[in-house]
């Protein structure tokens, strides 16, 4: 006889696990981590390029939401503001070429005009509003 037991998931197993999916689809979309902008340009990292997305769609972005984007991809051990500061000088200078500022509330986060955001919408060919936030599936 072999002591080997198999697990069964129980009746309600399925359904939580899509639950739990969904949630963690609500809690990136949140904080903006979602939507990377899928174009390759030159200069933008994919942390920039992540950074770049949130910037797009949160109308504000708070230093924890930067954070998550710039470190999804990072080291562990990389200290996070630094991280964030630099990476947001180097999305600064990219939008800057094309006319767009990145504000600050210092201590707070940053944020792009609502009129930018629209504008570098049209410019990467990304949808707007709740299409943004569909994963293509």
């Amino acid at each position: 006889m072999s002591n080997v037991h198999v697990l069964k998931p129980y009746a309600g197993a399925e359904s939580e696990v899509d639950a739990l999916r969904d949630r963690i689809e609500q809690l990136e979309t949140a904080l903006g981590t979602t939507v990377i902008p899928p174009w390759k340009t030159p200069g933008l990292a994919r942390a920039r390029r992540r950074l770049l997305g949130v910037l797009i769609v949160q109308p504000f972005v708070s230093r924890i939401a930067a954070l998550a984007a710039v470190q999804h991809d990072a080291a562990k051990d990389v200290d996070g503001a630094s991280l964030v500061g630099c990476q947001l000088s180097h999305v600064r200078k990219f939008l800057k070429l094309r006319g767009v500022v990145i504000h600050c509330a210092s201590g707070e986060g940053w944020w792009i005009d609502a009129a930018d955001r629209a504008k570098l919408r049209a410019l990467f060919c990304l949808p707007s509003g709740a299409d943004l936030w569909r994963r293509h599936k």
